[in-house]
Protein backbone atom coordinates (compact mmCIF):
# COMPACT_ATOMS: atom_id res chain seq x y z
CA UNK A 1 0.00 0.00 0.00
CA UNK A 2 2.94 2.22 0.94
CA UNK A 3 4.48 1.79 -2.41
CA UNK A 4 1.34 2.19 -4.30
CA UNK A 5 1.04 5.83 -2.79
CA UNK A 6 4.85 6.64 -3.47
CA UNK A 7 4.11 5.71 -7.08
CA UNK A 8 0.99 7.62 -7.45
CA UNK A 9 3.24 10.97 -5.81
CA UNK A 10 6.01 10.63 -8.18
CA UNK A 11 3.12 10.49 -11.09
CA UNK A 12 1.22 13.83 -9.97
CA UNK A 13 4.87 15.68 -9.69
CA UNK A 14 5.49 14.61 -12.98
CA UNK A 15 2.26 15.86 -14.85
CA UNK A 16 2.44 19.50 -12.60
CA UNK A 17 5.89 19.91 -13.90
CA UNK A 18 4.96 19.10 -17.43
CA UNK A 19 1.83 21.30 -17.51
CA UNK A 20 3.90 24.43 -15.99
CA UNK A 21 2.47 27.99 -16.74
CA UNK A 22 2.92 31.12 -18.87
CA UNK A 23 5.24 32.53 -16.74
CA UNK A 24 7.74 29.33 -16.90
CA UNK A 25 7.97 29.70 -21.26
CA UNK A 26 11.70 30.93 -22.27
CA UNK A 27 10.91 30.19 -25.78
CA UNK A 28 9.66 32.72 -28.51
CA UNK A 29 6.85 31.76 -30.67
CA UNK A 30 7.83 31.57 -34.03
CA UNK A 31 5.74 34.34 -35.65
CA UNK A 32 7.38 36.53 -33.26
CA UNK A 33 9.07 39.64 -35.29
CA UNK A 34 11.87 41.44 -33.77
CA UNK A 35 12.97 44.39 -35.54
CA UNK A 36 16.66 45.96 -35.96
CA UNK A 37 16.85 49.80 -37.15
CA UNK A 38 16.77 48.71 -40.45
CA UNK A 39 13.47 46.91 -40.01
CA UNK A 40 14.84 43.76 -40.94
CA UNK A 41 13.52 40.26 -39.26
CA UNK A 42 16.63 38.75 -37.28
CA UNK A 43 15.52 35.34 -37.87
CA UNK A 44 15.14 35.92 -41.57
CA UNK A 45 18.65 36.28 -42.77
CA UNK A 46 16.78 35.95 -46.10
CA UNK A 47 15.13 39.26 -46.33
CA UNK A 48 18.24 41.24 -47.35
CA UNK A 49 17.27 45.33 -47.47
CA UNK A 50 17.25 47.11 -51.12
CA UNK A 51 18.22 50.66 -51.98
CA UNK A 52 14.65 51.90 -51.51
CA UNK A 53 14.92 50.60 -47.81
CA UNK A 54 17.28 53.19 -47.16
CA UNK A 55 16.06 55.99 -45.55
CA UNK A 56 16.40 59.37 -47.91
CA UNK A 57 17.85 60.93 -44.69
CA UNK A 58 21.27 58.63 -44.74
CA UNK A 59 21.42 58.07 -48.37
CA UNK A 60 25.18 58.72 -48.93
CA UNK A 61 26.64 61.79 -50.87
CA UNK A 62 29.22 61.16 -53.31
CA UNK A 63 31.27 64.36 -54.49
CA UNK A 64 32.81 65.02 -57.76
CA UNK A 65 36.73 64.76 -57.90
CA UNK A 66 38.23 67.94 -58.61
CA UNK A 67 39.07 68.61 -61.84
CA UNK A 68 43.04 68.88 -62.80
CA UNK A 69 43.28 71.73 -65.34
CA UNK A 70 46.37 71.25 -67.16
CA UNK A 71 49.61 73.56 -67.19
CA UNK A 72 48.94 74.06 -71.11
CA UNK A 73 44.82 75.20 -70.00
CA UNK A 74 45.30 77.57 -67.48
CA UNK A 75 44.39 80.77 -67.46
CA UNK A 76 43.88 79.77 -71.40
CA UNK A 77 40.55 81.63 -72.18
CA UNK A 78 39.52 80.69 -75.97
CA UNK A 79 40.62 80.61 -78.78
CA UNK A 80 40.17 82.09 -82.76
CA UNK A 81 40.76 79.98 -86.10
CA UNK A 82 40.39 80.68 -89.52
CA UNK A 83 43.46 81.58 -90.87
CA UNK A 84 45.26 78.81 -93.12
CA UNK A 85 48.27 79.87 -92.51
CA UNK A 86 51.55 80.93 -89.93
CA UNK A 87 49.58 83.80 -88.18
CA UNK A 88 52.57 86.62 -87.32
CA UNK A 89 50.78 89.94 -85.58
CA UNK A 90 47.95 90.35 -83.59
CA UNK A 91 46.58 93.71 -82.36
CA UNK A 92 43.68 95.17 -80.27
CA UNK A 93 41.78 98.11 -80.91
CA UNK A 94 41.86 101.11 -78.42
CA UNK A 95 38.21 100.06 -77.11
CA UNK A 96 39.19 95.98 -77.13
CA UNK A 97 36.24 95.25 -78.81
CA UNK A 98 38.41 94.13 -82.01
CA UNK A 99 41.15 91.84 -82.34
CA UNK A 100 43.17 91.90 -85.51
CA UNK A 101 45.32 89.29 -86.93
CA UNK A 102 48.01 88.93 -90.14
CA UNK A 103 48.53 85.61 -91.69
CA UNK A 104 50.77 84.48 -94.13
CA UNK A 105 47.93 83.04 -95.97
CA UNK A 106 47.76 86.58 -97.49
CA UNK A 107 44.69 88.12 -95.37
CA UNK A 108 44.31 90.04 -92.53
CA UNK A 109 41.05 89.32 -90.18
CA UNK A 110 39.30 91.11 -87.42
CA UNK A 111 37.39 89.45 -85.20
CA UNK A 112 34.86 90.11 -82.45
CA UNK A 113 36.41 89.96 -79.20
CA UNK A 114 33.13 89.76 -77.37
CA UNK A 115 32.50 86.11 -79.26
CA UNK A 116 35.43 85.60 -81.23
CA UNK A 117 33.23 85.37 -84.60
CA UNK A 118 34.84 86.81 -87.14
CA UNK A 119 34.07 89.90 -88.34
CA UNK A 120 35.56 90.89 -91.59
CA UNK A 121 38.35 89.15 -93.95
CA UNK A 122 40.92 91.61 -95.54
CA UNK A 123 41.86 90.45 -98.76
CA UNK A 124 43.88 91.98 -101.30
CA UNK A 125 47.54 91.64 -100.78
CA UNK A 126 49.01 89.19 -102.84
CA UNK A 127 52.14 87.98 -100.41
CA UNK A 128 52.41 87.24 -97.19
CA UNK A 129 50.63 89.75 -94.05
CA UNK A 130 53.55 90.43 -91.56
CA UNK A 131 51.88 92.66 -89.20
CA UNK A 132 48.56 94.98 -88.64
CA UNK A 133 47.60 97.49 -86.47
CA UNK A 134 44.30 99.51 -85.61
CA UNK A 135 44.81 103.82 -85.71
CA UNK A 136 44.16 105.09 -82.35
CA UNK A 137 40.40 106.05 -83.29
CA UNK A 138 39.58 102.28 -84.48
CA UNK A 139 38.43 103.24 -87.96
CA UNK A 140 40.90 101.92 -90.32
CA UNK A 141 43.64 98.74 -89.98
CA UNK A 142 46.68 99.04 -91.38
CA UNK A 143 48.74 96.15 -92.81
CA UNK A 144 51.54 95.07 -94.01
CA UNK A 145 52.97 92.57 -96.50
CA UNK A 146 55.43 90.47 -98.24
CA UNK A 147 53.83 92.45 -101.65
CA UNK A 148 55.95 95.35 -100.80
CA UNK A 149 53.00 97.64 -99.50
CA UNK A 150 51.24 98.98 -96.77
CA UNK A 151 47.53 99.01 -96.99
CA UNK A 152 44.77 101.02 -94.91
CA UNK A 153 41.47 99.27 -94.36
CA UNK A 154 37.79 100.81 -93.47
CA UNK A 155 37.50 98.98 -90.47
CA UNK A 156 33.54 99.56 -89.94
CA UNK A 157 33.01 96.96 -93.63
CA UNK A 158 36.34 96.20 -94.22
CA UNK A 159 36.82 97.47 -97.55
CA UNK A 160 40.72 98.55 -98.60
CA UNK A 161 40.83 102.36 -98.29
CA UNK A 162 44.18 102.66 -100.06
CA UNK A 163 47.93 101.03 -100.69
CA UNK A 164 50.79 102.93 -99.91
CA UNK A 165 53.52 101.90 -102.21
CA UNK A 166 57.52 103.09 -102.22
CA UNK A 167 59.19 100.06 -100.57
CA UNK A 168 61.23 98.60 -102.50
CA UNK A 169 61.34 94.84 -100.59
CA UNK A 170 58.88 93.32 -97.76
CA UNK A 171 57.33 95.55 -95.67
CA UNK A 172 57.71 94.07 -92.12
CA UNK A 173 55.98 96.73 -89.87
CA UNK A 174 53.38 99.08 -89.34
CA UNK A 175 52.59 102.04 -86.65
CA UNK A 176 50.39 104.51 -86.01
CA UNK A 177 51.23 107.94 -83.79
CA UNK A 178 49.68 108.31 -80.98
CA UNK A 179 47.38 111.00 -82.86
CA UNK A 180 46.68 108.57 -85.48
CA UNK A 181 48.13 111.34 -87.99
CA UNK A 182 51.32 109.95 -88.92
CA UNK A 183 51.55 106.15 -89.90
CA UNK A 184 54.94 104.12 -89.86
CA UNK A 185 56.36 101.80 -91.43
CA UNK A 186 59.59 99.50 -91.69
CA UNK A 187 61.41 97.40 -94.95
CA UNK A 188 63.88 94.59 -96.15
CA UNK A 189 65.02 97.91 -98.04
CA UNK A 190 66.50 98.99 -95.04
CA UNK A 191 64.36 102.16 -94.71
CA UNK A 192 61.31 103.60 -92.35
CA UNK A 193 58.96 105.77 -94.01
CA UNK A 194 56.41 108.41 -92.49
CA UNK A 195 53.28 108.82 -94.13
CA UNK A 196 50.07 110.88 -93.98
CA UNK A 197 47.21 108.01 -93.57
CA UNK A 198 44.46 110.53 -94.67
CA UNK A 199 45.75 110.90 -98.21
CA UNK A 200 48.54 107.99 -98.45
CA UNK A 201 51.64 110.67 -98.88
CA UNK A 202 55.26 110.42 -98.01
CA UNK A 203 56.31 112.68 -95.14
CA UNK A 204 59.82 111.12 -95.19
CA UNK A 205 62.53 108.65 -95.45
CA UNK A 206 64.48 107.31 -93.09
CA UNK A 207 67.46 105.46 -93.33
CA UNK A 208 70.50 104.67 -90.92
CA UNK A 209 69.74 100.71 -90.57
CA UNK A 210 72.28 98.57 -92.01
CA UNK A 211 69.68 95.42 -92.57
CA UNK A 212 66.48 94.53 -92.37
CA UNK A 213 64.24 97.65 -90.62
CA UNK A 214 62.18 95.35 -88.62
CA UNK A 215 59.66 96.78 -85.93
CA UNK A 216 58.98 100.22 -85.07
CA UNK A 217 57.28 102.18 -81.67
CA UNK A 218 56.25 105.47 -81.43
CA UNK A 219 56.82 106.97 -77.72
CA UNK A 220 53.67 107.99 -75.85
CA UNK A 221 53.83 111.76 -76.75
CA UNK A 222 54.65 111.12 -80.53
CA UNK A 223 58.15 113.44 -80.56
CA UNK A 224 59.97 110.11 -80.99
CA UNK A 225 60.29 107.11 -83.02
CA UNK A 226 61.98 103.86 -81.85
CA UNK A 227 63.02 100.70 -84.48
CA UNK A 228 64.92 97.63 -84.38
CA UNK A 229 66.68 95.89 -86.89
CA UNK A 230 68.50 92.84 -88.02
CA UNK A 231 71.72 94.84 -87.45
CA UNK A 232 71.25 93.89 -84.17
CA UNK A 233 70.63 97.64 -83.05
CA UNK A 234 67.86 99.53 -81.69
CA UNK A 235 67.66 103.11 -82.71
CA UNK A 236 65.91 106.42 -81.65
CA UNK A 237 64.46 108.87 -84.19
CA UNK A 238 63.30 112.61 -83.85
CA UNK A 239 60.03 112.69 -85.89
CA UNK A 240 59.72 115.92 -86.41
CA UNK A 241 62.90 115.73 -89.23
CA UNK A 242 63.88 111.99 -88.90
CA UNK A 243 67.71 112.87 -87.32
CA UNK A 244 68.72 109.59 -85.07
CA UNK A 245 69.17 110.59 -81.42
CA UNK A 246 70.52 107.05 -80.75
CA UNK A 247 71.54 103.64 -80.77
CA UNK A 248 71.19 100.92 -78.04
CA UNK A 249 73.47 98.12 -78.71
CA UNK A 250 74.22 95.24 -76.95
CA UNK A 251 72.31 92.09 -78.22
CA UNK A 252 73.88 89.81 -80.26
CA UNK A 253 71.64 88.75 -82.79
CA UNK A 254 68.70 90.44 -84.74
CA UNK A 255 66.15 92.07 -82.60
CA UNK A 256 62.78 91.44 -84.08
CA UNK A 257 60.85 93.58 -81.85
CA UNK A 258 60.91 97.09 -80.21
CA UNK A 259 58.22 98.82 -77.94
CA UNK A 260 58.01 101.92 -75.74
CA UNK A 261 56.65 101.40 -72.15
CA UNK A 262 53.29 103.36 -71.21
CA UNK A 263 55.47 106.21 -69.14
CA UNK A 264 57.47 106.41 -72.12
CA UNK A 265 61.19 106.10 -70.08
CA UNK A 266 61.79 102.61 -71.24
CA UNK A 267 62.34 100.58 -74.48
CA UNK A 268 61.61 96.45 -74.01
CA UNK A 269 63.85 95.17 -77.24
CA UNK A 270 63.27 91.11 -78.35
CA UNK A 271 66.12 89.42 -80.28
CA UNK A 272 66.89 86.28 -81.65
CA UNK A 273 69.54 85.87 -78.98
CA UNK A 274 66.84 84.59 -77.10
CA UNK A 275 66.97 87.39 -74.48
CA UNK A 276 64.86 90.60 -74.33
CA UNK A 277 66.40 93.81 -72.85
CA UNK A 278 65.28 96.88 -70.95
CA UNK A 279 66.68 100.14 -71.94
CA UNK A 280 66.83 103.68 -70.43
CA UNK A 281 65.31 105.53 -73.73
CA UNK A 282 66.73 108.83 -72.31
CA UNK A 283 70.34 107.88 -72.07
CA UNK A 284 70.46 104.84 -73.53
CA UNK A 285 71.60 102.64 -70.98
CA UNK A 286 71.01 98.95 -70.57
CA UNK A 287 68.74 98.43 -67.33
CA UNK A 288 68.41 94.65 -67.49
CA UNK A 289 68.66 91.44 -69.70
CA UNK A 290 65.26 89.02 -69.11
CA UNK A 291 66.22 85.40 -69.73
CA UNK A 292 64.49 82.17 -70.08
CA UNK A 293 63.62 81.47 -73.40
CA UNK A 294 65.07 79.18 -75.49
CA UNK A 295 64.68 80.53 -78.98
CA UNK A 296 64.40 83.31 -81.17
CA UNK A 297 61.89 85.75 -79.08
CA UNK A 298 59.87 87.62 -82.11
CA UNK A 299 57.70 90.12 -79.76
CA UNK A 300 57.50 91.90 -76.81
CA UNK A 301 54.79 93.77 -75.24
CA UNK A 302 54.03 96.10 -72.35
CA UNK A 303 50.85 96.08 -70.56
CA UNK A 304 48.74 99.33 -70.68
CA UNK A 305 48.70 99.47 -66.80
CA UNK A 306 52.53 99.20 -67.25
CA UNK A 307 52.33 96.15 -64.68
CA UNK A 308 53.71 93.12 -67.18
CA UNK A 309 55.63 92.51 -69.84
CA UNK A 310 54.66 89.96 -72.12
CA UNK A 311 57.07 88.16 -74.66
CA UNK A 312 56.35 85.20 -77.69
CA UNK A 313 59.04 83.14 -78.39
CA UNK A 314 59.45 80.10 -80.82
CA UNK A 315 59.85 77.80 -77.83
CA UNK A 316 56.07 77.74 -78.57
CA UNK A 317 55.76 79.62 -75.00
CA UNK A 318 54.16 83.06 -74.64
CA UNK A 319 55.83 84.61 -70.91
CA UNK A 320 54.80 87.36 -68.62
CA UNK A 321 57.62 89.40 -66.86
CA UNK A 322 57.76 91.39 -64.01
CA UNK A 323 58.90 95.26 -64.49
CA UNK A 324 60.23 95.93 -61.39
CA UNK A 325 63.05 92.94 -60.61
CA UNK A 326 62.67 91.27 -64.23
CA UNK A 327 61.32 87.73 -63.22
CA UNK A 328 59.21 85.83 -64.40
CA UNK A 329 55.87 84.88 -63.67
CA UNK A 330 54.38 82.60 -65.45
CA UNK A 331 54.56 80.58 -68.91
CA UNK A 332 51.51 79.72 -71.23
CA UNK A 333 52.52 76.78 -73.05
CA UNK A 334 49.28 76.22 -75.13
CA UNK A 335 50.72 76.85 -78.36
CA UNK A 336 52.22 74.14 -80.30
CA UNK A 337 54.83 75.70 -82.55
CA UNK A 338 56.12 78.84 -82.90
CA UNK A 339 54.57 82.09 -80.67
CA UNK A 340 54.75 84.76 -83.31
CA UNK A 341 53.03 87.56 -81.40
CA UNK A 342 51.37 88.61 -78.20
CA UNK A 343 49.13 91.72 -77.23
CA UNK A 344 47.26 93.13 -74.26
CA UNK A 345 43.91 94.31 -74.07
CA UNK A 346 43.09 97.81 -73.63
CA UNK A 347 42.34 96.56 -69.40
CA UNK A 348 45.81 94.67 -69.54
CA UNK A 349 43.38 91.75 -68.33
CA UNK A 350 43.82 89.50 -71.45
CA UNK A 351 47.04 88.29 -73.17
CA UNK A 352 46.26 87.38 -77.13
CA UNK A 353 49.06 85.47 -78.79
CA UNK A 354 49.51 83.97 -82.34
CA UNK A 355 51.07 80.99 -83.62
CA UNK A 356 52.34 79.43 -86.27
CA UNK A 357 49.82 76.60 -85.32
CA UNK A 358 47.25 78.33 -87.25
CA UNK A 359 45.76 79.54 -83.68
CA UNK A 360 44.87 82.43 -81.77
CA UNK A 361 44.92 82.32 -77.69
CA UNK A 362 43.53 84.27 -75.52
CA UNK A 363 44.85 84.29 -72.06
CA UNK A 364 43.78 85.95 -68.77
CA UNK A 365 46.94 87.91 -67.39
CA UNK A 366 45.94 88.32 -63.79
CA UNK A 367 45.50 85.57 -60.87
Amino acid sequence: MKKGILILGILLTIIIIGCGGDDETTTEPDDQMVTSTGGMKTDDMDNQPTDEDVDEGTEEVVEEPEEIVPPEREYFTGELTGHTANIYSVAFSLEGDLLASASYDHTARIWDTSDGSEIHALTGHTDLVRCVTFSPDGTMLATASFDQTARLWDTSNGSEIRSLTGHTNWVGYVAFNPDGDILATCSADLSIRLWDPNDGSLIRTITGHTDVARSLSFSPDGTMLASSSYDDTVRLWKVSDGTEVRVFTGHTHDVNCVVFSPDGNTLASASSDTTIRLWNANDGNEIRTLSGHTAQVITVAFSPDGNTRATACWDSTVRLWDPNDGSEIRAYTGHTTNANAVAFSPDSRIVASASADLKIHMWTASE
